[in-house]
């Protein structure tokens, strides 16, 4: 932690010290268990009385300067409690409240049962109603959701995303890459059989490997030029 600290220019020191210890109360608990053992009674280091300090209470930790309240210490050991004595602060009780009595049933007065709702086929209603909503509405809804999902893409991801894309619509259309044949020779060889889409395939693959391998990053009004090319092309095809 002080290396990370002073990594990020943070005035940052290593300390040594001890733990508070016990008192002479508990000594003879600690002959037993050990100190920092789990089991033995909480020490209150504000309290009366000697503590008795030993070598298994030693300990490191660190502190970070702070302008304008000085050196804070902080205990970056997990699992260890931290040296310096806090009080802890007691827990406010809530106030106890009886519960309200329910009101009692007149025998007289017969039991009402609620009204029941026919729930499922209404339920099938909505759900069909939804379905066909979806169905007839499924090209704008797949628009709205590519488009939400896109707004998380970079640039540059974007055109990756518009390239591969087009790449599977291509081999819808016939247009096939073979499984050792790069981006660049499948490219050309499309455009010597589809001789009207070759400046547009060619175009595609410049800025495709411009931003694959060139490591610039486009604007996102080049993305979106390049995105309404894929379209246009796909179209074509």
């Amino acid at each position: 932690m002080v290396v990370l600290a002073r990594a990020a220019d943070l005035p940052a020191r290593w300390v040594k010290g001890y733990a508070p210890g016990v008192t002479t109360d508990n000594l003879d608990m600690l002959q037993y268990w050990g100190s920092g053992v789990p089991g033995m009674p909480e020490i209150d280091p504000n309290g009366a009385g000697t503590y008795t300090v030993r070598n298994a209470d030693a300990h490191s930790w660190v502190e970070i300067y702070f302008e304008g309240f000085g050196w804070i210490p902080f205990e970056p050991t997990a699992g260890f409690a931290f040296p310096y004595a806090v009080g802890e602060e007691e827990a406010a009780s809530l106030p106890e409240t009886e519960a309200e009595p329910e009101p009692a049933q007149d025998p007289a007065e017969p039991v009402r049962e609620p009204a029941r709702f026919p729930v499922a086929p209404v339920a099938y209603g909505l759900l069909a109603a939804a379905a066909g909503f979806a169905f007839i509405r499924r090209k704008a809804i797949a628009e709205a959701w590519r488009s939400f999902r896109l707004r998380s893409y970079t640039p540059a991801e974007r055109i990756v995303y518009e390239t591969e894309k087009l790449l599977r619509f291509c081999r819808k259309r016939g247009l096939e890459r073979g499984e050792h044949e790069t981006l660049r020779e499948a490219v050309v060889r499309w455009s010597d059989q589809r001789r009207t889409l070759s400046k547009d395939f060619r175009e595609i693959l410049d800025h495709f490997e411009r931003v694959k391998y060139g490591g610039g990053e486009p604007t996102s009004e080049e993305a979106e030029r390049f995105a309404l090319k894929a379209k246009a092309i796909a179209e074509r095809l």
